[in-house]
């Protein structure tokens, strides 16, 4: 089983090369940091701890990377999200489902980004405005953020933000990267909470605050969970998640639209199959129902 994973894994890594024609190699992608000045500037934003202002959770931050790791994981999953991050934001400005305001005319001054991954020599868990992670993210192929719609009484309050988010801020990133390659799978048994992935902590932190069921380990989460193209993959608990609101959108090369069109088609084949399987299984213990009654 393990033989298949890597060889797998090889093949899914040749691929994501061949999608970027800058890939880098395999120490820069699983490096934790980076030497870009520019990366370096946008480190020095971050903050140590959650500050005092009333910040809710508001929105899930979704980012379609053209990086040869993006790629991979993109492959991997079969979705054309690669990364998450959770989006601090006061209540005020969350989209409502019936609200007729622009996401764009919001005014994201307050806003801070829960994220983790390489941001100059800060590649832990780290906090920072929202200025800072769009900038980090401007040469991405899309972003998009859905909203949360709690159920009235469940929003999360300011001091138990506090006491969930602080306690991650500084954390590594993933130093297990078999945990990264399982969690397509769902096969992650352990789980390493003094490092994270960016959809783990995503998971982690919405189950700390008991907005996201516990019956899937957080790193077991992959980033196309979060996405509409898996709208039913979530238990989310008095709360819901709006439709995808794509608020950054980069034209697309040939290359690139190509490799978007495969893994579009790659996941109708996926789901497809999926449906065949489910009938044919079910159609399965219907029979063996039937013989069961049938001999009693």
């Amino acid at each position: 089983m393990i033989i298949i994973f890597r060889k797998q894994f090889i093949f899914w890594l040749l691929l994501a090369f061949a999608a970027n024609l800058k890939a880098l190699s395999l120490q820069d992608i699983f490096s934790n940091s980076s030497d870009d000045p520019s990366a370096l500037a946008l480190a020095e934003t971050a903050l140590k701890e959650l500050p005092s202002n009333n910040f809710t959770i508001g929105y899930v931050a979704m980012v379609s990377g053209t990086a040869a790791i993006s790629n991979l994981i993109e492959l991997r999953t079969l979705s054309k999200w690669s990364h998450t991050a959770i989006i601090l934001c006061p209540p005020e400005d969350i989209l409502l489902p019936d609200s007729t305001r622009d996401i764009m005319s919001i005014d994201k001054t307050n806003w801070l980004c829960l994220d983790v991954g390489d941001l100059g020599k800060n590649c832990d868990v780290h906090l920072v405005p929202w200025s800072t992670f769009i900038e980090y993210e401007k040469g991405a192929s899309a972003v998009a953020l859905r909203p949360f719609n709690y159920q009235e009484g469940f929003m999360p309050t300011n001091d138990r933000l506090h006491k969930v988010i602080n306690q991650h801020i500084g954390k590594p990133f993933k130093k297990n990267t078999k945990e990264l390659i399982y969690a397509p799978l769902r096969c992650n048994t352990a789980q390493d909470l003094e490092s994270f992935f960016c959809c783990e902590l995503t998971a982690h932190v919405l189950q700390d605050l008991d907005l996201l069921s516990k019956t899937r380990q957080s790193n077991n989460y992959v980033s196309s969970d979060f996405s509409m193209e898996r709208h039913d993959s979530l238990e989310l608990v008095e709360t819901l998640l709006g439709e995808d609101i794509v608020i950054q959108e980069s034209k697309l090369s040939r290359g690139r639209k190509i490799f978007h069109d495969f893994l579009s088609a790659a996941q109708y084949v996926k789901k497809c199959f999926s449906k065949c399987l489910y009938k044919t299984k079910r159609k399965t213990l219907y029979i063996k129902d039937a013989n069961i009654k049938t001999s009693l």
